[in-house]
């Protein structure tokens, strides 16, 4: 099993443990810190694995919010109106040196070191957990995915798909193809959710999460 299935399976197992725990942060929060504990402990047992980590992003949506948990640099986007807004940081090193404003957007984006991250599950017996909460608007997009997805589509690009989308299966699947197309040399996953229905309450124009 893969570091990346054994934390998926970690979390979806901790998640139905503690379904009654309260704020649903601190849920969240305990779950991606014992998958991390989980690929750790399997690399104490396997010195073959050691240092091999893998990112997480993970989203639980509950009476009208969203809360986000992240690790690495998989990101989080919410599109709403005409606006797509990154929600999660990437832990990395030339997030670091962007925020220093040691680099601009343009050269963060080509830099040798950009896949170097300052954080991933299960290097360390312990993780920071970068924690997210905003409130859902009907016709808002969550769109989560990999570096094998953002390093090879824009913001831009995911909103004008996103647009003209009349199917998030086929979306999705678009997104996928033309990552690939493009190089394709990492791992490319993404989920892509809509919010509609009465349950969510009319956002207004331009509203930022």
């Amino acid at each position: 099993m893969s570091n990346r299935a054994l934390a998926v399976m970690t979390l979806r197992d901790e998640l139905a443990q503690r379904a009654n725990v309260q704020p649903i942060s601190l849920r969240l929060k305990e779950a991606v810190e014992n998958a991390n504990w989980r690929i750790w402990e399997r690399a104490q047992q396997h010195p073959e694995l050691r240092g091999m980590g893998t990112t997480l992003t993970a989203a639980i949506i509950s009476n009208g919010l969203a809360y986000i948990a992240q690790v690495g640099d998989s990101r989080a986007y919410l599109l709403r109106g005409e606006n797509i807004t990154q929600i999660t940081k990437d832990q990395s090193l030339v997030q670091e040196w962007l925020d220093a404003g040691m680099l601009d957007v343009e050269e963060a984006q080509i830099h040798p070191y950009r896949n170097f991250l300052t954080q991933s599950l299960g290097v360390g017996p312990a993780v920071k957990v970068a924690l997210t909460k905003f409130p859902i608007y009907r016709n808002d997009y969550l769109l989560l995915c990999s570096d094998g997805l953002s390093n090879k589509i824009s913001p831009q690009e995911m909103r004008q798909a996103l647009w003209k989308s009349n199917s998030i299966f086929e979306t999705c699947r678009k997104f996928i193809d033309e990552a690939n197309r493009r190089g394709g040399e990492d791992n490319i996953t993404v989920i892509l959710a809509r919010f509609d229905g009465d349950a969510f309450p009319e956002g207004e124009k331009g509203r930022e999460p």
